[in-house]
Order: C-alpha cells, then sequence, then structure tokens
C-alpha cells in the first residue's frame, strides 16, 4: 500500500549550467538573514541575473532559483549585508537608485526573497572592493569609496561617501574597477597599483566640502605595496603581488628587516621649514 519505486528524470541544457559556472562574485544569505545558501551573480550573458543555491548545499541550484534585479543593460557589482537584508550593488547605468535590497522569508514553505526597498546613491565599480568597517558596508564607486548609511531624520537608508580625504589621489588612479579592498583592525585597506589608500574607522570627522555627508575618515596613502590580493591569517595582514609572490609585514621591532622592504632600503624623508637668526629651534 506504498510507493516502493521512485524514478528521478535529468535533462541536460547546452549551457545551462554555465549561467552559475561563470559567475565570479558571490555571499552567504538565507531566510531571515541566515548565512545558509550562497549566492552568486557576475554571469558575463545575464549581468543583472542572481542565483541561489539549496539550503546548506551549494552544490544544488534550483531551475527557478534565480531573480532579474533592474535594468538588462546595469550589472551586479557586488553584495552588501545591511540589517539582516541583503543590497545588491549595481553599476551606474541604473540611474540613481543602484542598490536593491531584498529580504529572505518563506512562503508555502518554500524560499522566497522579494525586493523590499531600493537605495538612493552612486553606483558600485569594484566587485573586489566591498568591506565593512564597524557597522557600515563600504564600496568602491566612480567618485571614491561611499558608505550605506542611515539618514538621522527619516531612518531612511542612502550611501554617503567616506573618502574625502583620499579622492584627491585616488581618483586619478587606472583601473579602478580593479581595486581589493579588505578590513584589518579596524582599517579599509584598497590596494591597487602597487599603493594602499586607507581609512581609519577609529578617526573621523566631519567636513563642509561634503556637506551630504555626516562623517569623513582619516585616511592614508601608502605607496610600494605589491598587493593584487590581500588576506589576514593568524592576525598578520598578507600581501599577494602580481608576481604570484606571497609577503607580509613584519612585527619584530628589534629586527633590521623589520624596517626594510624585502631587504631593500626605505627611502624617506623629512622635510623642516627653513630657519635662520633666533628662530633657528633648539
Amino acid at each position: 500500500g506504498q510507493d516502493n519505486v521512485r524514478i528521478t528524470a535529468s535533462h541536460t541544457v547546452e549551457g545551462y549550467a554555465d549561467r552559475v559556472n561563470k559567475c565570479r562574485i558571490g555571499i552567504q544569505f538565507g531566510v531571515n538573514g541566515a548565512t545558509d545558501r550562497l549566492f552568486l551573480s557576475g554571469s558575463p550573458q545575464l549581468i543583472n541575473y542572481d542565483w541561489y543555491s539549496g539550503l546548506n548545499d551549494p552544490t544544488y541550484w534550483g531551475d527557478q532559483a534565480y531573480s532579474v534585479l533592474g535594468q538588462s543593460d546595469s550589472a551586479i557589482v557586488g553584495y552588501s549585508i545591511v540589517n539582516a537584508r541583503l543590497a545588491a550593488h549595481k553599476d551606474s547605468t541604473d540611474s540613481d537608485r543602484n542598490v536593491i535590497v531584498r529580504e529572505g522569508t518563506l512562503v508555502d514553505n518554500k524560499p522566497a526573497f522579494p525586493i523590499v526597498n531600493i537605495l538612493q546613491g552612486e553606483g558600485a565599480i569594484g566587485p573586489y572592493s566591498f568591506g565593512y568597517l564597524g557597522t557600515e558596508p563600504l564600496f568602491l564607486t566612480k567618485l571614491g569609496v561611499y558608505a550605506i548609511t542611515a539618514q538621522d531624520i527619516t531612518g531612511e537608508k542612502y550611501s554617503q561617501s567616506r573618502s574625502f580625504f583620499l579622492n584627491g589621489k585616488l581618483l586619478e588612479e587606472n583601473g579602478l574597477e580593479e581595486a581589493f579592498a579588505l578590513v584589518y583592525k579596524d582599517m579599509y585597506w584598497l590596494c591597487l597599483n602597487g599603493a594602499a589608500y586607507i581609512l581609519d574607522g577609529l578617526q573621523y570627522s566631519s567636513t563642509k566640502n561634503e556637506p551630504y555627508s555626516t562623517r569623513q575618515y582619516a585616511g592614508f596613502y601608502r605607496t610600494n605595496m605589491p598587493a593584487r590580493v590581500l588576506l589576514v591569517k593568524d592576525g598578520r595582514l598578507w600581501m599577494g603581488g602580481e608576481d604570484g609572490g606571497l609577503r607580509r609585514f613584519f612585527d619584530d621591532k628589534n629586527a633590521l628587516t623589520s624596517y626594510s622592504d624585502d631587504g631593500k632600503a626605505i627611502h624617506a624623508v623629512w622635510e623642516t621649514p627653513d630657519f635662520s637668526g633666533k628662530l633657528t629651534p633648539k
């Protein structure tokens, strides 16, 4: 009186698996903000699509487990988590409403990820530039580093500039879309072209030159950084270079190697104003 035969049918559509296989950006997200599913995007043919995996199973991708976000000519660049919701950042092609926010819920005991808000701000350009400084999701745009933040009066979310003190140099760089970011010890490191642009999450102030931003982080510009990618291992910051080399900063104050770059002396200059007569310091 019970079923004892189960038949599973399959059908292969040529190129269908490549929709997922060719994705190059992703994040973990799920129902009620859980991290039990993998969301992927970045397929070169379907730039405004993303797909989500099975529950705790990144090898299973349902036939209808995908979303279409915004205009077809505007690509998804990356993801952030905002208050247990998933924010998909698009490029600047999609007018000024470039952050699409979804939540995870169950509908008839099946996962669903409906759109609950669309945020205004600059479009993202760097898929490797996303990071969290404190509670603020940061990402790179053609106008500098921006953050998703709450407006004090209405509680609405929108994006604000955070890199005013670095933009003069940062925005002159070539290949901004290839910049790589990592947050290490309350600092947001953005590396490209042999340099690092660093935002200090523990030091910030306001500036009249950016009236629509509530704060600006202190910025540091570091040269001679052969870092194509960054990672943290055993509490140390590591750099992966274009040459395939893996490097890290020395941290022994008593070792001479801590004051050189790969054994080479660090060129440094200390400049002071001209002094003469009684103005000469003692």
